[in-house]
């Protein structure tokens, strides 16, 4: 029989980000902000959706990297 352990799953999500920026049509906006222009709007900011599980990470609780301790609850 198997001994059950914990394990810290990393969900995969796609988050929603919105930028102010000022330009001439949107297309320009669109590429101004991926070039790291504007001002990011954090009061916009809202999820969007999770990636499907083939997507996702699991790690063992007990075995995690030292920078990710605070992961251990």
């Amino acid at each position: 029989m198997k001994t059950a352990r914990k394990w810290i799953v990393a969900v995969r999500e796609v988050h929603i980000q919105p930028f102010l920026i000022e330009a001439a049509t949107a297309k320009e906006a669109i590429e101004l902000v991926a070039d790291g222009q504007g001002e990011m709007l954090e009061s916009g900011f809202e999820y969007s959706h999770s990636l499907d599980t083939d997507q996702w990470t699991a790690e063992p609780h007990d075995v995690l990297p030292p920078g990710l301790d605070y992961y251990r609850g």
